[in-house]
């Protein structure tokens, strides 16, 4: 019994913990927004505000400035492409117009950054007021 008690006990003085340089603390949003040359950088979630029965105004940022255009669709294929916005920006706002009332789209964001490199945002679905 003694022996069982003192194992953890010589196993817990023998092991160091490992050195660790300490990093500068940093916001989780803060390392998700930083680009790094010849990567795809970060685009948020779009979502969509306001919705109307025909139209659908979809918001979302950016990490770096960059152009944005919509990708959307009834399906999760998407198919239909949006206007592309005219100039770079981070907080981005497109609106998706000749929608059918009460329906079911999915929609991503497309965004090209002054270097040329091409990011996407995740899929989301919205639906069409009546």
């Amino acid at each position: 019994m003694k022996i069982l008690r003192l194992l953890p006990l010589v196993m817990l003085a023998g092991c160091a913990a490992p050195s660790v340089p300490a990093a500068e603390p940093q916001a989780p949003a803060a390392r998700q927004l930083q680009a790094v040359a010849g990567q795809a950088f970060y685009v948020s979630a779009p979502y969509a505000a306001p919705i109307t029965p025909g139209s659908a105004t979809i918001n979302w940022q950016t990490g770096t400035p960059a152009r944005g255009q919509l990708e959307y669709g009834t399906s999760g294929s998407l198919g239909l492409k949006g206007p592309t916005e005219a100039k770079n920006a981070t907080s981005h706002r497109l609106t998706l117009g000749g929608l059918w009332p009460g329906t079911w789209y999915y929609v991503r964001a497309r965004c090209t950054d002054a270097s040329g490199r091409v990011s996407y945002s995740a899929t989301k679905q919205f639906r069409t007021t009546w």
